[in-house]
């Protein structure tokens, strides 16, 4: 039988995978979707296999980022699936089915409190237990649970760090999962003589996850997100990639994106250790830790204005991702952008902020402050691939056909755009780019090893 199109799948705010689950009957996939109007929060839908007609499963709330993982009980009459608070918190829920697998009551979540980075869910042959992945990302581990309740999961002693996507057999006795792994350094880039040349990953470098830095304005040090101690938290070194250290131990959820203070004295942060996501700020020496954002929504990806005075971040409060500018030692916040905006970065004189658009797939704008028309500076960037000097702006492009990156210079005086130098590695990922006080560095976060094994367990029960 020739293959057909079902459906396109939109996978730019990296719900978790699995996206499909058939039904028993073989006869329709569910899979996460959008209406028609093009509403950013992916819901799950029932897609017919003979005609592909949609019908929406979920309707998840507009601040979170949607519904994935989905996951149909032997006898066809539960969804479990996974809600994705942010890109790390989420809720495992499950929605009561109708004999023609329409819902039949709203979803209950199986735990009180979120659950870190599930990736993927697999109910046993019984339909007693669900089978889960769940933990630090690049540490998750196996879980199973009672959907009955309590809910008092149990960790599966023989799958070790990076477990992820359980499938368990139809026939019962067999469980099969990914073990992952993923070794992500930051690389320089260094001016010599009117020329770049890539240098050498950062020393000190760990096997773990090290990414999104920002180099301190004296020129002295780097901040960024590592999970080098088990937790993504924020770390420092000196620029030379010596002297490590742990500034933030909150020991869950995600804590990263540090932007350091115009007198390199604190740096601003987000993190989702209370469940959402939140703005921090910390003195350089990791004393004097407190939460700036006090609303419910969702608040990242923050910096600082020149003058040290106020923090901008990005935040869902309005009903979409936008700018907002709130006082450094906390208070009311008002918004800065209107057509979307985010990481937020304000020009040397202050008198501009640049931002991306979206999240994903977006390029580089600029509005006149305090807040005026915006106007399209670069057509497409990297997630957070772009900074600001007071000559230009340094980014990096999506990647090309071959997955290559490479760094690129626009010159805001002249217009003209050059090419500084190309990385090294191929690849879907991109975490990050910073440039030192005196122009000379350029820093950027390059996944230099990626692992994966397929585990079979026989005789699981």
């Amino acid at each position: 039988m020739p293959e057909r199109l079902l459906a396109e799948i939109d996978t730019r705010r990296r719900l978790p995978t699995p996206f499909l689950a058939w039904t028993p009957d073989g006869k329709f996939v569910i899979a996460p979707g959008t209406d028609a109007g093009g509403d950013e929060t992916r819901a799950l839908f029932l897609y017919p296999v003979e005609t592909g007609a949609k019908q929406r499963l979920t309707s998840p709330p507009a601040d979170t980022r949607g519904d994935t993982s989905p996951a149909l009980s032997p006898d066809g009459r539960t969804l479990a699936f996974v809600r994705c608070r942010s890109y790390t918190v989420h809720d495992l829920c499950l929605l009561p089915l109708s004999d023609a697998f329409q819902g039949a009551g709203e979803p209950r979540k199986v735990f009180a409190e979120p659950q870190s980075n599930i990736a993927g869910v697999a109910w046993t042959r019984d339909g007693k237990e669900l089978i889960y992945s769940s933990g630090q990302l690049g540490r998750q581990a196996l879980w199973r649970v009672s959907p009955a309740g309590p809910p008092a999961p149990k960790r599966l002693p023989f799958a070790g760090e990076g477990a992820l996507h359980p499938v368990l057999s139809p026939a019962g006795g067999r469980l099969a999962y990914l073990l992952y792994s993923e070794d992500t350094n930051l690389w320089r880039i260094q001016e010599s003589g009117n020329q770049w040349r890539v240098s050498s990953a950062l020393p000190g470098s760990s096997s773990r996850f090290e990414g999104f830095p920002d180099f301190s304005p004296d020129g002295e040090r780097i901040a960024l997100m590592s999970d080098r101690s088990g937790t993504l938290e924020i770390w420092t070194c000196r620029k030379d990639g010596s002297n490590w250290v742990q500034l933030t131990r909150f020991g869950k959820g995600l804590t990263g994106f540090p932007r350091w203070s115009p007198d390199s004295k604190r740096i601003v942060f987000d993190s989702r250790a209370e469940g959402q996501s939140d703005i921090y700020v910390v003195n350089a020496d990791g004393s004097g830790l407190r939460r700036l954002t006090k609303d419910p929504s969702y608040a990242a990806l923050p910096s600082w204005s020149r003058d040290g005075k106020s923090v901008y971040f990005c935040s869902l409060r309005s009903g979409q991702y936008q700018t907002w500018r709130m006082p450094a030692e906390g208070g009311e916040a008002i918004q800065v952008t209107r057509n979307g905006g985010v990481g937020g970065v304000e020009s040397h004189d202050g008198r501009r902020l640049y931002f991306a658009n979206r999240r994903f797939d977006s390029g580089v704008w600029r509005v006149q402050l305090p807040s005026g028309e915006e106007t399209e500076v670069i057509a497409a960037v990297s997630w957070r691939g772009f900074a600001v000097t007071g000559e230009g702006i340094y980014f990096t492009p999506p990647a090309d056909e071959q997955g290559k990156h490479s760094v690129q210079f626009l010159d805001l005086a002249t217009g003209k755009t050059r090419v500084i130098a190309a990385l090294p590695k191929s690849g879907p990922f991109f975490y990050g780019l910073a440039v030192s006080a005196d122009g000379r560095t350029i820093l950027w976060a390059q996944t230099d090893q990626i692992s994966g094994d397929l585990m079979l367990v026989e005789k699981f029960r």
